[in-house]
Order: C-alpha cells, then structure tokens, then sequence
C-alpha cells in the first residue's frame, strides 16, 4: 500500500513539473516574441471597445448604428473622398450635422443635402437642399468649426467651385455668405474641393481633369485664397502644380490642403505611389513642388485621409502602395516619418478616415468591419469589430475631423451599388479613459 503512494505521489509530481516547465516555455517564447518587434508595431490584445467596461458598443441588432438614408441610389459617392469631410457636431445645441449626396426620384444626378439630429443620430430631420443649383457635383467638402461651418461644392459640370458660410442654429444653418471661389465654363477644370483656414482665412483647392483621356494634355491644380475670413470675395487662383502627361498615362493631379505649425501646405498625388508637397510662401505665391521620399501612396481615387493635432503636426492617414496596409505618416514642417500600422486590417476602396481628440490622440477608422485604432504610449491599440448586420460593400467611410466634446462620428454606405443606404454611429471616450489607457463607447 505504501509503495502505491509513493508511486502516485511521484506521478504527481511528474505531473506538476511538466506543467511548470510548460509555463516556463511559454513565458520565453512570449517574452522573446514581443522583444523582437518595435514597440510601434508589438503584438497586443485588442483593446475592447467599452461601455462600463462591458463591449456592448454595437451588436448583431444594429444597436448603435442609425440609418441616415435607405435606398439612396447608384451613388458613386454619397461622402466623396478620403480628405473630404460630411460630417460637424455643434456642442452648443448638442446637433448633429450630416451632409451627403442624393440622386433625384428619377435616380438621375441630384443635390447635395444636409440633415440634423438631436438624440446622437437616432432620428434625422428632413433633408435640405444646400444650393439653388439644377445639379449639384457629387464631389464636395465642409469645414467645421462651430459655430461656423464652410462648404465648398460644384456644378454638375465641375467647371466652378461654389463657397458657402454659415452658423448653426439649434434646427437650422443660417448662411450668411455666398460666392465663387473657382469660376470657369470649361467641364472638369475644378473638381474635388478642399477647404482650410490659414490665419483666420479660407483657402480652398481642386485640380484639373478636362484633358484626361486617350489624348496628350497637362494635369494641373489650384488653390485659391479669400481677401476677408468670411469668403465673401477671393484673389486669383493660382497653379501649384502643372505636368505634361502622355496619352492614357498617369493619374490625375488630386490635391488637397494641410496646415502644418501655422503654414500652408497642399499635397498633390499626381503620379502612382508619389506624393508631393508644395508650401504657401507668401502675397499668393508657391514653392515648387517636392516629391516626398518614401511616402509610397497606394491609393487610386483620393483616398488619403489628413489632420493636424493640437501640437501643429501633420498626420496623413492612405493605403499602402501594392499591399492596401493602412500606412501612417506624419510631418512637421521639416521632417517626415511613417510607419506601417501592422494589425489594422488591409482595406479596399474608400474604407479609410480619421479624427483627432483635443489631447492629441489621432483615431483610424476601417475595413469592412470599421475597427477604430488609436496611438497610447507609441503603441498602436485597436476597438472591438463594429458589428453589423450582414456587412457588405461598406465603403466611403467619413468621420469629424476633431472629436468634439469626446463624441466621434462616423458616416458610412453599405449596400448593393445600385440599393445602397447611409449609416451613422456615435462613439465617445468613456469617463474611465486615461492617459494610458483610452476606452470607447456608444454615444449615451
């Protein structure tokens, strides 16, 4: 009898070391593994997005998610592009304000509207025209800064680009001014608007596509800057950049503008995979433009996403040349660094935005599935799945630039192409965040 303990009592012990020299073997491997990566790109646990510390963000119900608008159409895009904004929340009011693009009942091209809601997104009031126009361009931007809110937008034909500037109200935008930063009588001169102030003043931008096609022609973009903060009345355009491109070559010159420590920049991507940089000077005047090194842009329409954080620098969020990873760079006036975000899911067209908090903390919203990614400590950190139901084509993801009272928004299309609907979320950073750790929640 005793001899059988003693035999039990040694498989026991068998058994303990076994699994203590298991444990010992992960731990170096787990250690070993995380020492051999950089601490940008270390191999974390998804951080949850939380509501008392419980991922109840949004479920398989849609919970959390609003329908803006249903059927909106063939829309080629409802929000535009990657640099362009849609969406403004007016903290005073606490409104939300949406804006969009929608095809007339005979799903022929429409008009720009805008719609508002109250109660974080769960019901929108009717639409509004924003212009007087037969046809509006599909391509378009706003500026938010509340009280004020900016808008720069086409005619049908998108030989001009139209400014308007008012201030919101508790249920509507009083617009105080009208006028025409681009004017022109020739098709696509002006396409694609950009908006941002410099000392208090709009300058907007559009590039120039009349003589894409299978002729040779030049590629060329403007900018435009108003003589008063308001845009009652602009100076000349003037051409940043103006290339000479062969028959059925190349891409087309997209341009949008940053501000960066108080200057102006605009950054053109007129060829595949480059970007370029051209600086305001002064009395209307440019640099040339400068090819930035490494940038490896791998987008096709604009999709290229840009804020600037509360210390002046630039952040540019866009796909990766060839591998569509979401690649991150970021530029302050002198120098550019970039870093490819490793555990952010690649994405496909027009699935790319991204907001900043007044703390600094640069958010990345996308993917089919909307995962949100955020920088703490130079480690990057990423939300649970924004659940949806029977996800599908979800593309032309918008956000607010700045997370305005800790609320982000984001606007989205989902659907079929030819059955697509317009979808909302508010998320906040809940009250638990900290400097450290940052916790996100369904809007309450």
């Amino acid at each position: 009898m005793a001899k059988r303990k003693k035999i039990i009592h040694a498989k026991n012990l068998g058994i303990v070391f076994l699994l203590f020299a298991s444990l010992i073997a992960f731990l170096i491997f787990y250690i070993t593994r995380n020492i051999s990566l950089p601490s940008s790109q270390k191999k974390i646990s998804p951080v949850a997005i939380h509501d008392n510390r419980a991922p109840v963000i949004i479920n398989s119900n849609r919970d959390g998610e609003y329908l803006i608008q249903a059927n909106i159409g063939e829309v080629a895009n409802v929000f535009s592009w990657g640099f362009n904004r849609h969406l403004c929340y007016d903290e005073t009011h606490q409104t939300w304000w949406v804006f969009y693009y929608t095809l007339d009942e005979r799903k022929r091209p429409g008009w720009i509207v805008y719609r508002y809601s109250t109660d974080q997104g769960k019901k929108w009031s009717k639409e509004v025209r924003l212009s007087s126009l037969d046809d509006d361009a599909a391509d378009f931007t706003i500026n938010c800064e509340p009280p004020f809110i900016s808008t720069a937008y086409g005619d049908n034909n998108q030989s001009s680009i139209y400014w308007k500037k008012g201030k919101m109200n508790n249920a509507k935008i009083d617009w105080e001014v009208a006028s025409t930063p681009f004017k022109s009588t020739k098709s696509y001169t002006h396409v694609i608007p950009s908006i941002v102030y410099i000392d208090g003043v709009p300058a907007v931008s559009s590039h120039d596509q009349s003589e894409q096609g299978p002729e040779s022609g030049h590629k060329r973009a403007y900018v435009v800057l108003a003589n008063d903060k308001d845009g009652k009345t602009w100076m000349q355009e003037t051409k940043v950049y103006d290339e000479k491109k062969e028959k059925d070559t190349g891409t087309l010159a997209f341009i949008s503008l940053v501000i960066v420590h108080d200057k102006l920049y605009a950054l053109i991507n007129s060829n595949n995979y480059n970007m370029y940089q051209v600086e305001y000077l002064s009395k209307n005047t440019w640099s040339n433009p400068i090819l930035i090194n490494n940038f490896l842009y791998g987008g096709g329409t604009p999709e290229w996403t840009t804020i600037t954080d509360n210390n002046g620098d630039l952040h540019v969020v866009y796909p990766e040349q060839l591998s569509r990873r979401v690649r991150h760079a970021v530029f302050d006036g002198e120098k550019w660094k970039f870093e490819s975000i490793a555990n952010f899911p690649n994405i496909e067209l027009n699935q790319l935005t991204s907001s900043v908090d007044k703390d600094g903390v640069v958010y990345i919203i996308g993917g089919v599935n909307k995962i949100i990614g955020w920088k703490v400590n130079d480690v990057w950190q990423f939300s649970d799945i924004l659940k949806v139901k029977n996800p599908q084509n979800t593309n032309f993801l918008n956000s607010t630039q700045f997370m305005t009272a800790n609320k982000l928004g984001i606007a989205w299309v989902e659907g079929e192409y030819t059955n697509s609907h317009a979808w909302f979320a508010c998320i906040e950073k809940s009250a638990s965040s900290s400097a450290t750790q940052i916790y996100l929640q369904k809007c309450k």
